[in-house]
């Protein structure tokens, strides 16, 4: 008798977790985006859909004001003055809590995940080898204009976004993204220092683990544990005695004002940004269970 799993496709979820998954599946950009790929996210199981997402999501930054400095190990006084003109436009956005996307690589935007089919220029490139392994997000400098859309300059910023600094660790050109040259040691070598900074000297340690994939081992971990919370708990959604523990034990308030359990709830299964929790559609309170990263 045969022992092969049911694919995804042919589970009967739990209705929440069904409108879970399609929302999951409706908000991710797909590469290339047609029915055969809508069809394998279908297929996915739910914890793969919840990587896929996520691996996405943390490539966002949301907008709040945050001060600049500068990690002295990585970028000097002088390569700070040196840039100060193209630097210019992108801090004052993160001083005064612009958005920065227009900053981030466009396909932070429109590649969520990215699958067999693609053009091979878009290969792999769902996944910001940069920010996992080194936790770096990259910026592009300039300002779009005429004969110049996008706003690139041909630098980049190299920068650890924390949740009240902008905290810059290298500058650098595309050359840091070619295997082998020497631009790409030299970040690839600052990378490692400043993961290692806070380390005493001669005490092993592992920086941001990879899983094969290319994914991040904490990530692998994070969408496991999504989805078993939600397996196991997605039938007290429906339990009066689960529905009251949740208002109760951290009481929600809106405007300073308690807001009360209501008779009819509607509980969903949902994520704010990267932190997964439950949401209840009739108050529009949302109950957090598990953080990604707090930022």
């Amino acid at each position: 008798m045969s022992s092969v799993a049911p694919s995804a496709a042919s589970v009967a979820y739990p209705p929440r977790i069904r409108a879970f998954r399609d929302e999951i599946i409706r908000i991710t950009p797909r590469v290339p985006n047609n029915k055969l790929t809508l069809q394998t996210m279908q297929a996915m199981p739910t914890h793969r859909l919840i990587l896929a997402f996520i691996t996405w999501r943390m490539r966002h930054i949301p907008a709040k004001p945050r001060r600049v400095s500068a990690w002295s190990g990585g970028v000097s006084r002088v390569d700070l003055q040196l840039a100060e003109r193209a630097l210019r436009p992108l801090l004052q956005k993160v001083k005064e809590g612009k958005d920065l996307m227009p900053h981030l690589s466009d396909l932070a935007k429109t590649a969520g995940i990215v699958m067999p089919g693609a053009r091979a220029s878009a290969k792999r490139k769902d996944i910001d080898a940069v920010l996992i392994r080194d936790g770096l997000y990259h910026f592009h400098l300039g300002v779009a204009g005429p004969g110049n859309p996008k706003g690139r300059s041909g630098i980049l910023v190299f920068a650890e976004v924390l949740e009240d600094e902008f905290r810059i660790v290298a500058l650098s050109d595309h050359s840091a993204f070619r295997f082998g040259t020497p631009e790409h040691m030299r970040v690839s070598r600052i990378a490692r220092t400043y993961i290692a900074k806070d380390i005493p000297a001669g005490q092993a340690f592992m920086a941001n683990p990879v899983m094969t994939s290319g994914h991040s081992m904490i990530a692998t971990m994070f969408a496991d544990r999504c989805d078993d919370y939600m397996r196991t708990v997605d039938p007290s959604l429906d339990d009066s005695a689960f529905i009251d523990k949740l208002y109760s034990d951290d009481p929600p308030r809106r405007g300073g004002q308690l807001i009360v359990r209501p008779r009819n709830p509607k509980l969903q299964w949902f994520f704010n940004d990267l932190v997964f929790g439950i949401l209840d559609e009739t108050t529009m309170v949302f109950f957090r269970v598990y953080p990604f990263f707090d930022r």
